[in-house]
């Protein structure tokens, strides 16, 4: 066995042959285990054991569940067996892969014709074609059109603005955020109309508005993003159980809302709304600014 040195950790990594197999001994430990893979391949490939890589396509989709998602694609499916489909689920949705081996000729053809019925099916869903995450796209748009966002949280508590500024340069367009969690600092730092918070109660769509509109204005930004929902495990009623969740989207020319009812347990319904309400602003710099970024055949967590 030929031991693999480790940067990261103390345990090394181990390669060699047992009897006529192939051994590879990696750390459990997720930095250590990413630390070691790339000279565990190379090895592979000085040993001339690493497979030519297989072709592949990728769509990453928000916003919509994936046994919906197998079933938008099930008709294209059926027509291209020679294809490997694949299913994963993120932090904000669903990947699609499609996968051939390299000497499987009508396999590679089959990819090739597949690209377009596939994207056409898909449509707004996806918010890229590449390994990159949500906050990296939407990042990008924004940076690339010189337009700033800010958030109001509720239920999210600063999770929304902490995943806008994962990314360096993220201070270019993420100029900041109100956590209005109690009602009264909606109403102070927002302007939420405390008649308004009475009437409709904080998960609501007045609110959410009144919220995105109040934080755009406060903070001087082209875009607000604005959340009010009940996590759980209590606060449900029967008109607005655990998991319901409004959101909206200011830009520069009008203020859109949405409701999502959301199934999990509380920290499954915070980071669903984080990265719904991410995505939302995707749609919102795709469709521009005199459109809502939610579609009439949008079911994705909806009652």
């Amino acid at each position: 066995m030929t031991a693999l040195e480790n940067f990261v950790g103390s345990a090394p990594g181990l390669v060699g042959r047992l009897k006529d197999r192939i051994l590879i001994l990696l750390p459990g430990v997720p930095s250590e285990l990413a630390g070691l893979l790339p000279a565990a391949l190379r090895w592979l490939a000085r040993e001339g054991h690493l497979p030519a890589a297989r072709q592949t396509l990728l769509w990453r989709t928000g916003q919509i569940a994936e046994l919906a998602l197998v079933k938008k694609l099930e008709l294209i499916r059926k027509d291209h067996p020679q294809l490997q489909w694949s299913w994963w689920l993120t932090d904000w949705g669903v990947d699609v892969r499609l996968a051939v081996e390299p000497d499987n000729t009508a396999g590679l053809e089959q990819l090739s014709a597949v690209e377009t019925p596939v994207s056409d099916a898909l449509g707004h869903l996806v918010y890229s074609r590449k390994m990159e995450s949500l906050p990296e796209v939407v990042g990008r748009m924004l940076m690339d059109r010189g337009l700033t966002v800010s958030v109001a949280e509720s239920c999210t508590a600063g999770m929304i603005g902490a995943r806008l500024t994962d990314l360096p340069g993220s201070s270019a367009y993420f100029k900041g955020g109100i956590l209005a969690y109690a009602d009264p600092i909606k109403s102070d730092l927002l302007g939420v109309p405390e008649g308004m918070l009475a009437k409709h109660g904080a998960v609501s769509g007045p609110v959410v508005q009144a919220m995105a509109e109040g934080v755009k204005k406060r903070l001087n930004t082209d875009y607000a993003l604005a959340v009010s929902g009940i996590s759980g495990p209590g606060g449900g009623t029967e008109e607005k159980p655990v998991g319901t969740t409004w959101v909206a989207v200011a830009t520069a020319e009008d203020v859109f809302t949405w409701s999502y009812r959301f199934p999990g347990n509380r920290p499954r319904n915070r980071l669903l709304t984080v990265a719904a309400i991410v995505d939302s602003l995707r749609r919102s710099l795709e469709f521009g600014p005199h459109r809502s970024p939610w579609l009439a055949d949008d079911f994705w967590c909806r009652s």
